[in-house]
């Protein structure tokens, strides 16, 4: 197995834990997405939670999310972010890509590029007690790759285990929950008040990008009396 692959398990081991935890502190809401924080357990500052529903099928959220193969599929509509690409397709479930922000707080803080392992993840469950019968998951840690040392033109920021959750409600097929992990520690010199305002509010802005997206699909389809297909992926029960 390789190293990537060992750390994809514990990318995935560390976000469920948070997924089951409790103790979180309520920041309030950002344009009606609720946001929490706790302590981040790698570095001095935050891990974050959001959620939310969507009232579109999970299938539609979960396509939208997952990261495709080439940069112009990602910027012709996510405008939350100045550049993406894929580095490494290293299996259909783990991926190496790079994403650079876009500058924040009216220009103070730069922006970041990151170099992330990507996981991607289903499950169902079979039990009718459960809300939800599917759950997909995108799991993120930042990495070194050879392609792209440290250079001086962008800070380089790193994700700790991360993660994004899309979950179908069992009695509801065409909504689904949204739920956000973000363990991201940013760098440089800047003030924690300042953080815990920037960051989640690029992070909803981002979610906010992802149901115009997902909106666009679904007229698209509509014009076009197209169907629109789930997600490929294979799905692991538990």
């Amino acid at each position: 197995m390789s190293s990537y692959n060992v750390q994809a398990k514990q990318i995935e081991s560390e976000v469920l834990q948070y997924h089951n935890q409790q103790g979180w502190t309520a920041m309030g809401s950002i344009r009606g997405v609720p946001v929490w924080h706790k302590e981040s357990p790698h570095f001095a500052g935050s891990l974050y939670k959001f959620e939310c529903d969507i009232d579109m099928p999970h299938h539609i959220v979960y396509n939208v999310m997952k990261l495709p193969a080439t940069t112009e599929e990602r910027l012709a509509w996510d405008k939350s972010i100045k550049h993406y690409q894929c580095l490494e397709q290293l299996s259909d479930e783990l991926m190496i890509g790079q994403i650079i922000t876009h500058s924040s707080a009216a220009g103070i803080i730069s922006p970041r590029e990151f170099i992330d392992l990507y996981c991607f993840k289903e499950y169902v469950s079979s039990s009718s007690s459960d809300d939800f019968d599917k759950v997909s998951w995108i799991y993120a840690e930042s990495v070194d790759h050879p392609s792209r040392p440290p250079t001086g033109a962008y800070v380089r920021a790193r994700n700790y285990p991360s993660g994004y959750a899309v979950s179908r409600y069992r009695e509801n097929a065409d909504k689904c929950k949204l739920t956000l992990y973000l363990n991201v520690d940013i760098g440089g010199m800047i003030p924690k008040r300042l953080v815990d305002s920037a960051v989640p509010n690029q992070q909803v802005a981002y979610i906010e990008t992802i149901k115009n997206r997902a909106a666009q699909m679904i007229v698209t389809s509509q014009r076009r009396n197209l169907p629109l297909l789930p997600t490929s992926n294979a799905v692991f029960a538990h």
